[in-house]
């Protein structure tokens, strides 16, 4: 079934995740289950490290502005700036986290040949879709009660979505296929995760860095997630009005699902061997 010629893969696994759409859904909703409701507490723990988190980096920023609340550009509320920012990338972060074993921890499911392997990343990031509805809910309301009221931009926000989620396929093809073999990828994550939070303008204002600084952190293909939430619920701005940096987000995104999918095509018939 995966015995394809190399520069057909990506092409291949992504239309072939169209064909798998019904056992995906399945898949994810079981996998949402067992991760949210298995207890009592799953939901409740699910959302309640990202609204401390929200509330104690709004107390701290808040204070250290005098208490003013506000961070330029925009005169915004610092916690509409900060939310915008963090909950776009807890998105990407969780997808990252859990894709990066997303394979491995389906191990009973290797042995078997005909099975399509290349479809659990999917699994994992509808799950982390379903809480994510969620917190940009709660991002929403947040917006609202602070004066930024619904307009046709906040739709823009479904395409930022797929952007992260094209992103995180071709990379958890590729992490998720290492993993098999370098059990390393999966204890390294959570320092790369660690890194690119600190990395990306979740909490502070991209303007405060001198030009050359601004165009080096935007190589980091999270800011175009992060920074597209923002626009989008904030300053009302189109991808479109960014053309370079929208090209170069897809360019990385293209690259990471021919990479991805060539090295899961080239490793998939060895997994049995590993586990």
């Amino acid at each position: 079934m995966e015995n394809i010629r190399y520069y057909k893969a990506p092409a291949y696994y992504l239309f072939s995740l169209i064909k798998e759409r019904k056992r995906i859904w399945h898949m994810a909703v079981s996998d949402f289950k067992n991760q949210y409701l298995k207890s009592y507490m799953g939901m409740f723990w699910a959302f309640f490290q990202p609204l401390i988190m929200i509330v104690i980096i709004s107390l701290v920023i808040a204070g250290g502005l005098r208490g003013s609340g506000r961070l330029l550009p925009g005169n915004v509320p610092f916690v509409v700036y900060f939310v915008c920012g963090y909950v776009s990338w807890l998105f990407f972060a969780d997808m990252l986290s859990r894709c990066s074993d997303s394979i491995s921890s389906f191990s009973y499911l290797i042995s078997k040949v005909d099975f399509p392997l290349f479809i659990l990343p999917l699994v994992k990031i509808i799950s982390v879709f379903f809480v994510h509805l969620a917190m940009v809910s709660a991002a929403f309301l947040i917006a609202y009660l602070n004066g930024f009221y619904p307009v046709w931009h906040w739709f823009q926000i479904i395409y930022f979505m797929f952007c992260a989620v094209m992103l995180m396929i071709g990379v958890s093809w590729l992490m998720a296929s290492i993993s098999m073999f370098i059990d390393d990828v999966r204890k390294v994550m959570p320092v790369f995760i660690q890194l690119g939070f600190w990395s990306t303008p979740i909490f502070w204002s991209f303007d405060m860095f001198p030009k050359w600084a601004q165009d080096l952190l935007k190589l980091n293909p999270a800011y175009y997630i992060v920074n597209g939430y923002r626009e989008s619920l904030i300053y009302g701005r189109v991808f479109w009005e960014d053309p370079y940096l929208t090209l170069y987000f897809w360019g990385v995104t293209l690259f990471f699902l021919a990479v991805g999918s060539i090295t899961y095509r080239n490793t998939r018939p060895h997994f049995a061997e590993v586990i």
